[in-house]
């Protein structure tokens, strides 16, 4: 009986190596996991490459039998999930695209400046799966225009001493001695859901403000040296504040996040100085107007390197690229 004890005991694994086994069936697993998904991205990889230049065959051939690029993608090949992002120019001579091809969480692209498929995607285009965001505001960055902005108990002017990016910023300068409400609106001070925003929706608003010394001033009871946001529900409006920026010399990234009921009639933005007239200045750039609740840093269409472009004329259009 004794025997069969000691051979039972034998036989037994002791805790250490159970321990010892699980790890390495632990470590096993771990490695035919990243196997699996390294030959999984390279299938999407190959899948991905090989539609997309099935793509632009086929949009190289449209051209030559019609002079054009199509306008949509619906002629294109796409297999196995492949989808396609497409962004064309027939005005010019010389037309031009630029498509990218995503497969799951890869994306690839090529353009008529380069038929050379690459990794990544085109400006303006979502990449490897993630959506592109928007930029709603028009003018961002004020560059040699102040569309979209007017003074209110303010005077604004184009300020090429100081920009955030560019070569502008909006130079707010109160002009009244008997209102410290001093601010510029965004997208027009009248009417309803300005700058593209719509009811039910969430929009985080962002921009630069910098002083070049403290102000001088009462402020108004509205806002000082900040972003404001207001909407109209019920024939009531609401109002939501960023931060103040300090009133010192330097610049701040300031952020107001609103979400419009889905009944409101009305929702805008504002700009605040806040302060008399003599009181100093403050500029405000790169704004952006995005959708949700996310801060993101700022971009539009001047960020080409970072693959972000205009939706229409430069400056003058919403913006669209993958998140900064």
């Amino acid at each position: 009986m004794a025997n069969q004890l000691k051979s039972v005991r034998q036989k037994a694994f002791t805790l250490v190596e159970l321990v010892i086994v699980i790890a390495i069936v632990g470590i096993l697993a771990t490695i035919s996991i990243v196997s699996y998904n390294s030959l999984q991205q390279q299938a999407r990889a190959k899948v991905a490459l090989s539609d997309l230049d099935g793509a632009v065959s086929t949009l190289e051939l449209k051209l030559a039998k019609d002079g054009v690029y199509p306008t949509v993608t619906t002629d294109l090949l796409a297999s196995k999930g492949t989808t396609y992002q497409y962004s064309y120019d027939n005005a010019p001579t010389v037309k031009t695209y630029c498509i990218t091809a995503t497969n799951s969480n890869v994306s690839y692209y090529a353009s008529s400046a380069s038929t050379t498929l690459a990794p990544g995607g085109c400006p303006g285009h979502g990449v490897n799966g993630v959506p592109p965001i928007t930029n709603i505001a028009t003018n961002p960055g004020f560059e040699g225009s102040l569309s979209q902005a007017t003074g209110t108990n303010a005077s604004l002017a184009l300020d090429s001493n100081w920009s955030a990016t560019g070569s502008y910023s909006a130079l707010v300068t109160p002009n009244s001695s008997s209102s410290n409400d001093s601010y510029f609106n965004y997208g027009g001070d009248v009417g309803g859901l300005r700058m593209g925003m719509l009811p039910g929706k969430t929009y985080t608003i962002s921009a630069t403000i910098r002083l070049s010394a403290p102000l001088t001033s009462t402020f108004g009871s509205n806002g000082a040296r900040q972003i404001t946001a207001w909407y109209t529900n019920g024939g009531t409006n609401t109002l939501l504040r960023s931060n103040q920026a300090a009133n010192a010399a330097g610049t701040t990234r300031l952020s107001v996040t609103m979400s419009i009921p889905s009944t409101a009639t009305a929702a805008w933005l504002r700009f605040y100085h806040g302060g008399f007239l003599n009181s100093g200045t403050v500029n405000f750039d790169n704004i952006m107007i995005t959708e949700g609740s996310t801060v993101y840093a700022h971009r539009d269409g001047m960020f080409t390197s970072s693959g972000w472009a205009w939706n229409g004329n430069a400056n003058l259009s919403t913006s669209s690229g993958p998140a900064p």
